[in-house]
């Protein structure tokens, strides 16, 4: 069995052919034998294999399913409020619709906009309910229906809209299918969930956080000829961390949603691996 972590940006710069330090960075691992899953593949998203720019090539690779499961590491959907009374993934084709071009998804404002059509926003950075949940214990959460600076708005429209380049496929926890499911990840609640640092790895004075969380997961994975890619850069070991996601999904493993079941359908839910 193989999974995806993928770790996201919705910053267009990312998204660029010859942009040559993208934060999107994608991680394969395979489970075999080994009680260790092993990584087999750790790449920017420029270096994926196939035709066209890297936000298509993400895409068909999604679209593909050649993965037991795949982890995303940005938000899949809005707060329950915003998200039509149809159900996700109406949302999924009101954001597919948004005009974008010559970018490959639309920007959060847009994002904002429309969520602004189904109800008035009641704060200025309103949170899902599994948003809420890591936000009380103090990890750091982005609004989806924030845009300026740490905003979450642009992430989830470029994720959003890649699902449904990837032709909708089956997503956590609202199909009940298994194999090539796409699942919702956060690195830094898998991070603290496993008591591991989850703040501060990022950048050049990082590094020795960095070193500390992979000694702490040497026992979880394997990470072979990778392990100095996923020290030099945060992005890398975060999509190493987001395959987590994709495991416990898969199994049947991940903290099940609490809380209103109908807010749930709409606003989905993060998987952790426990």
């Amino acid at each position: 069995m193989e999974f995806l972590g993928i770790d996201f940006s919705g910053n267009l710069r990312s998204w660029r052919v010859d942009c040559s330090t993208s934060n999107v960075w994608v991680c394969r691992i395979k489970c075999g034998r080994d009680p260790r899953p092993q990584v087999i593949e750790l790449r920017p998203v420029q270096h994926l294999p196939g035709k066209g720019p890297p936000f298509r090539r993400l895409a068909d690779i999604l679209a593909g399913r050649q993965f037991s499961a795949a982890a995303i590491d940005a938000p899949f959907s809005l707060p329950w409020r915003h998200v039509p009374k149809e159900g996700w993934l109406k949302l999924l084709e009101l954001v597919d619709e948004l005009p974008c071009s010559p970018a490959p998804f639309p920007s959060g404002p847009s994002l904002i906009a429309l969520a602004q059509t189904v109800s008035d926003l009641q704060c200025q950075k309103p949170l899902r309910l599994t948003e809420q949940l890591w936000s009380d214990r103090r990890i750091n959460v982005r609004s989806t229906l924030w845009w300026k600076p740490r905003g979450g708005a642009p992430f989830a429209a470029a994720c959003i809209k890649l699902l449904a380049t990837a032709g909708f496929p089956p997503c956590w926890p609202w199909s009940g299918q298994t194999e090539g499911l796409i699942v919702e990840a956060f690195p830094a609640a898998q991070l603290w969930s496993w008591k591991l640092p989850s703040q501060r790895y990022d950048g050049r004075g990082g590094i020795e956080v960095r070193q500390e969380i992979i000694r702490g997961l040497e026992h979880r994975v394997n990470l072979g000829a990778f392990r100095k890619a996923a020290e030099e850069t945060a992005d890398a070991l975060d999509a190493v961390i987001a395959s987590f996601a994709a495991v416990a999904a898969y199994r049947g493993e991940a903290i099940q949603p609490t809380g209103n079941a109908v807010s749930v359908a709409r606003e989905g839910w993060i998987s952790v691996h426990p």
